[in-house]
């Protein structure tokens, strides 16, 4: 499968994770992988400019929004101590390194990352209400 990413072939390695034989793992474990694997070709999907799939492996893979924000500089506050998933899910330096200044594909993740996050928000607000709602 990591062949398979490397070589940006992200459908035929995630068609092989949901398909992989899970010996020796729980469904748990499985899963974790299958995560970790989703969000690695959710980066190459970003890197390729294909917002639209990268967004739903995202989603789908439980990312830690933190590894999203942090590729674009300055919005992570200076206090922060995150430190990047190791071994990274990614290459990727930055936004603007990845797409070498071009306005229209920085412009392009820009409005990726503002609808993550909104609906990451929104997905929030919802879960809090349902708990709410929950314990009345």
């Amino acid at each position: 499968m990591q062949v398979l990413l490397a070589d940006s072939r992200v459908e035929e390695a995630l068609e092989l994770a949901q398909n992989a034989n899970r010996v020796g793992m729980t469904k748990e474990q499985y899963q974790k992988v299958y995560n970790k694997i989703q969000q690695q070709a959710a980066f190459i999907c970003f890197s390729n400019c294909d917002f639209g799939k990268a967004r739903e492996l995202l989603d789908s893979s439980s990312v830690d929004p933190r590894e999203v924000i942090s590729l674009f500089p300055g919005l992570m506050p200076p206090s922060s101590t995150f430190v990047r998933t190791i071994p990274p899910l990614h290459s990727i330096a930055d936004v603007s390194h990845l797409f070498h200044g071009d306005e229209g594909k920085l412009s392009e993740a820009k409005q990726f990352l503002r609808n993550f996050l909104e609906e990451l928000h929104e997905t929030s607000l919802q879960h809090t209400l349902v708990w709410q709602l929950a314990l009345y």
